[in-house]
């Protein structure tokens, strides 16, 4: 009887271990097969297609594509008027330096045709700075007009249309409302055809005048300001006494040059090129103008872009997608039925989320290459 009793026991005491089916049997632990690679591309290929295009990671690739060149081209955009601005800059230097030697050849003139010592120089250093103003002035001219020389790479005939406007047009636009109307009782008709005209003119009197007062050009110096000679043999003369001569005087008003000279001190010739170094103020203006404005606006569409494109719909919608999945997650295993596992089981199926959530590579190497041998709370992951 002892013996009976002690069997029927074992036999309860397995009955109760082992868990049966809904038909009443005894349910034998189910072996976990490997899945082919054709069932993991369905897997990986549902779960793309189920998740919202916001979070596709080709969407994310764009967006950061998208800002990554708008924070470029905010930078290197505005940038291309960088050429200009480094042409422009030894152009207006040159154009102001013309007016300056314009004005520096009227004076030059004067003093040559008076020769009273007032400027104290001696006629031979006047006429030698005369003819190297000259020579400078019809150089930065040139420089100006056509470029290659004295640091300016591209003249202003080639892309400055108001230039050319003043230079070669006919007519005088610097006389403003009165622009038709190029008359000069001085020389009538040379300023007619605009800057260009009357610069020649201006230019071939100035030689007229420096051939009739100052001497021979072989007598010229080039170093007539730190030459000792004339410190030494002349100072006595024009630096103490004034030779003021009244047919000098006259000459200012016979001489078929000079009063013409003269009169383009404040006239046609300084008026027109003051004009034309106004023309490239403004040209520069324009230029740092447009480059600012261009970087404003890239700059603004930059920042909407990283604000509102990348982070409030791309970045935001990418974290609360992810604490979504990772709640259904959680929920998902808070329905499974843990009353039936044992203690062990459950601290194995609940250690999936005690590191945080699995990552895609890690839940995709878990369904590529399974283990072998597997726990009932692994196969229940594993089948989830």
């Amino acid at each position: 009887d002892k013996e009976e009793q002690n069997e029927s026991h074992d036999d309860t005491t397995s009955e109760e271990q082992e868990p049966k089916d809904i038909n009443g049997g005894v349910e034998e632990s189910l072996p976990c097969r490997n899945i082919s690679h054709e069932e993991v591309h369905m897997i990986v290929d549902t779960l793309k297609h189920s998740r919202p295009w916001l979070v596709r990671p080709v969407v994310i690739i764009v967006v950061i594509f998208v800002t990554c060149v708008l924070c470029v081209m905010s930078t290197v955009y505005p940038a291309r008027e960088m050429n200009q601005l480094v042409l422009l800059a030894p152009t207006i230097n040159q154009a102001s330096r013309r007016l300056f030697l314009a004005r520096t050849i009227i004076h030059l003139s004067r003093e040559l045709v008076l020769d009273d010592g007032f400027s104290r120089l001696h006629v031979f250093e006047i006429a030698s700075m005369l003819d190297d103003s000259i020579k400078t002035f019809k150089r930065v001219d040139d420089a100006i007009r056509f470029g290659h020389d004295l640091g300016i790479g591209e003249g202003a005939d080639l892309h400055n249309h108001e230039h050319n406007t003043i230079m070669y047009a006919e007519g005088c636009p610097w006389r403003g409302d009165n622009a038709t109307n190029c008359s000069t009782p001085v020389r009538p008709g040379a300023a007619a055809y605009g800057m260009n005209q009357l610069t020649q003119n201006f230019i071939e009197s100035a030689q007229r005048v420096l051939m009739r007062y100052g001497g021979k050009p072989e007598k010229y110096v080039t170093d007539f300001n730190h030459n000792p000679r004339y410190m030494s043999e002349l100072q006595d003369v024009y630096y103490e006494e004034l030779h003021v001569s009244e047919s000098h005087m006259d000459k200012l008003q016979s001489d078929g040059d000079l009063p013409f000279i003269l009169s383009c001190f404040e006239g046609d010739l300084y008026q027109g090129l003051q004009m034309i170094v106004t023309t490239f103020d403004h040209e520069l203006k324009h230029l740092i103008d447009s480059a600012i404005s261009d970087y404003k606006l890239l700059f603004s569409v930059y920042i909407t872009v990283l604000c509102g494109g990348f982070y409030l719909i791309v970045f935001r919608r990418n974290v609360f997608y992810a604490l979504g999945e990772a709640r259904m997650s959680q929920q998902f295993m808070a329905r499974v039925p843990v009353h039936i596992l044992s203690t062990p089981e459950k601290n194995s199926l609940s250690g999936l989320f005690d590191e945080g959530i699995l990552s895609a590579g890690q839940l995709r190497s878990i369904i590529r290459d399974p283990p072998k041998e597997k726990s009932t709370s692994q196969n229940l992951a594993y089948k989830s």
